[in-house]
This record gives structure tokens, C-alpha cells and sequence, in this order.
């Protein structure tokens, strides 16, 4: 965060035609309100809130309103803009350019370190349609009649919601020069099996949006299932082969299975075989019987997240910025 603010207090945009509003989400490791009095000296218009623990939906939410800019600009706390980013992010927004073409909503670019590692973790947006809230702008208005962030969406997907009910009130443009950096954050070996849990939140956008969600979003869900079947036909060849005592069929049921997620990882762009403190084999193995653990896991969770998703689309939404 502290780094984050630096990058903002570089911008090469006027100190005195932005703010920069920070939340804290209920922060009880770290001093936030002091990190940001401290950074005041660098940056005098910063200022802080504090909430929760709510999420980040309801989070950037607070934050909108505590606004009073007439675009709103989104950040993540760990994510470094370049020094042009303010300017590119919100220039298709201003003046004729926006009258013109009736664009109220822009997105960014967004890379992150090249190779990527096992059990890191960064969105990218090369080359946009991602939609992602590290690096994306509203005029206040248009977020303001969209609804803001669905709080119903606590985390996954809300950002992508807010996008596809801004497209009903008008366009939409990717700043391929509003660049901002997400380093690779370091995650425990479970990041592998995360997707699982967020079944709930995919289906519950994709029930709201069907067809903006198929086409920007693709098909993840439903090809994620297709790789547990594929997993559950390998296990049921590792089961025939241990029933009848033939140790080639189960390696080989094995072999494939791994071979078939070292391919998707190679897809990734994923160094495999990264050094570092724990020893490459090591996590390749962990992460190989992540995968496995995922896999099957993945049906269940998969209906579940159905019947979870319409259960949260049937109730009364929490509350949203227009509101």
C-alpha cells in the first residue's frame, strides 16, 4: 500500500484535480491511518475511512461515495501505476472525446512478472474485455445509475457485474497506455484449490449476465468441469488397474492425468521448476496433487455453487452506491 500511494503521488497529473480516497477493511495487523497521515506530507489531498471487516465490494462502494470527483478512478492496494496512468485512464472520459462517443467507462492495461511461478498469483489484462477493478475508471454519474458494486458479490466477479450493467447506459474503451504493474503475490500451496470456493459468486454473475458473461468471460466454468471428468475417467483407470493387479495401467492413468495439468500449466506460462526456499520437485509434487484434490472436488462444489448463486440473486441486495 505504501507503494501504491507513492506511484499515485508521482502522477503527472495536477495534486489538485484529484483525491485519493483510501479504505481500510478492518486492517488489525497494520497502522493504515498512519501510513496515510504519514504519506499526506507527499500527498495532501489522501484520505482515509475506515470499515468492517465488509469486503471489498462494500468497501469501493464507501469509497465512491465518500467521492466528489466527477470520474472515479479504481486501485488496488498492490498495484503500481506508471506516472501517466491517472491522465490515460481518465482522458476518453473528458471533454469532446466522451460527448462524442458516449463512453462513460474505460479499462487499463494490467502485467505482472514473466514467467510466472507455481502458487503466485496476479490478474493480467493485455489487451482488455477482462475488466478487472486494478485498473479501471467511471464518470460518477454512470457508476452512480449502474448501481455501483453488487455487495451480494463479495469477491469474484464484481468487478466484471459492475462493467456489464454499466454497457446498458452507454460505452466503453480500453486505455491501452494507462498501464499498471501487479506484481505476482506469493500464496500458500491452497491457492491451487481457491476456484472451488468461488463457484457461488461465478454463477450468480453468469445468471445475472448470461450472454456479456459467455462472450468476455468465456466458458471457464463450464471447461473446468469438462477437466473433472477427464480426471474421474483417470481415476476410474487407476481403479480398474488396481483391481486387476496391473501396475502399468494405474501408472499410466497417473502419468496422463499429470501430464495433461503440466501442459495446462506450460498453456499458463508457469516455470515450473522456479527455485526457491521449499525446492522446485517438491512444490511441482504438491502442486500435482492439488490438482488432483481440485479436480475431483470441483462437480460438488460446481452444483453448489449454483444453487448458492440463485439463492443470493433471489435475495434483496444488501445495498448499493445509488442507493
Amino acid at each position: 500500500l505504501s507503494k501504491t500511494i507513492d506511484a499515485v503521488a508521482a502522477q503527472n497529473y495536477p495534486h489538485g484535480k484529484f483525491e485519493l480516497i483510501i479504505v481500510d477493511d478492518g486492517s488489525d495487523r497494520d497502522d493504515i491511518e498512519g501510513l496515510v497521515r504519514a504519506k499526506a506530507k507527499i500527498l495532501k489531498n489522501i484520505r482515509y475511512f475506515r470499515q468492517g471487516p465488509l469486503g471489498p465490494t462494500t468497501g469501493r462502494n464507501a469509497g465512491i461515495r465518500k467521492s466528489t470527483g466527477q470520474i472515479i478512478a479504481l486501485l488496488d492496494n498492490d498495484c503500481l501505476p506508471r506516472p501517466d496512468w491517472l491522465r490515460e485512464i481518465t482522458a476518453p472520459l473528458e471533454g469532446k472525446a466522451a460527448k462524442s462517443g458516449g463512453i462513460i467507462f474505460t479499462e487499463g492495461k494490467i502485467y505482472t512478472d514473466s514467467p510466472r511461478r507455481l502458487f503466485t498469483n496476479a490478474p493480467e489484462n493485455l489487451s482488455g474485455g477482462k475488466f478487472i477493478t486494478a485498473n479501471m475508471a467511471f464518470t460518477r454519474d454512470s457508476i452512480f445509475r449502474a448501481g455501483g458494486f453488487e455487495e451480494r458479490l463479495v469477491f469474484w466477479r464484481e468487478d466484471s457485474e459492475l462493467f456489464f450493467r454499466a454497457m446498458e447506459l452507454g460505452h466503453w474503451k480500453f486505455a491501452p497506455k494507462a498501464v499498471v504493474y501487479h506484481p505476482l503475490r506469493n500464496e500458500k500451496p491452497w491457492i491451487v484449490l481457491r476456484h472451488l470456493f468461488l463457484q457461488g459468486s461465478e454463477w450468480l454473475c453468469l445468471l445475472k449476465h448470461p450472454k456479456k458473461h459467455i462472450r468476455y468471460l468465456g466458458m471457464d466454468i463450464f471447461m473446468n468441469l469438462a477437466k473433472s471428468a477427464i480426471a474421474y475417467a483417470f481415476i476410474a483407470l487407476a481403479w480398474i488397474g488396481i483391481t486387476i493387479a496391473n501396475p502399468v495401467v494405474v501408472a499410466g492413468a497417473v502419468l496422463l492425468k499429470s501430464g495433461v495439468d503440466l501442459l495446462l500449466l506450460r498453456r499458463a506460462g508457469v516455470n515450473m521448476l522456479a527455485p526457491d526456499e521449499g525446492g522446485a520437485a517438491g512444490r511441482l509434487a504438491a502442486y500435482m496433487l492439488l490438482c488432483w484434490v481440485r479436480d475431483i472436488m470441483f462437480p460438488p462444489c460446481f452444483a453448489w455453487g449454483f444453487f448458492d448463486g440463485l439463492g443470493r440473486l433471489l435475495k434483496k441486495p444488501k445495498g448499493t452506491v445509488g442507493l
